[in-house]
């Protein structure tokens, strides 16, 4: 790996314990020695906003969504394309 700056991603989900995304995406950043870490995070659903916004503020560079957020994230979006709508 180089000396860039490290660029964070995750998963959100509930449960998430049993996602292999973390492994799967840290493998090939290692592998294409990319300066990347994918984590995995449980939010309590009353927490969501917060949750998103603190990753947001630690400049995460992107993250996905699971069950049972998918629909409730919608209202914490900055911005929402056609294809999410329908």
């Amino acid at each position: 790996m180089t000396n860039t700056t490290l660029k964070l991603f995750a998963i959100l989900g509930c449960p998430v314990k049993h996602s292999f995304s973390p492994q799967m995406h840290n493998e090939w950043f290692k592998e294409e020695k990319l300066a990347c870490s994918y984590l995995k995070f449980e939010p309590n659903v009353k927490n969501l906003g917060k949750t998103l916004q603190s990753l947001k503020f630690l400049g995460f560079s992107g993250f996905n969504i699971m069950l049972p957020y998918k629909t409730g994230v919608v209202k914490y979006l900055d911005a929402i394309d056609n294809a999410t709508k329908k």
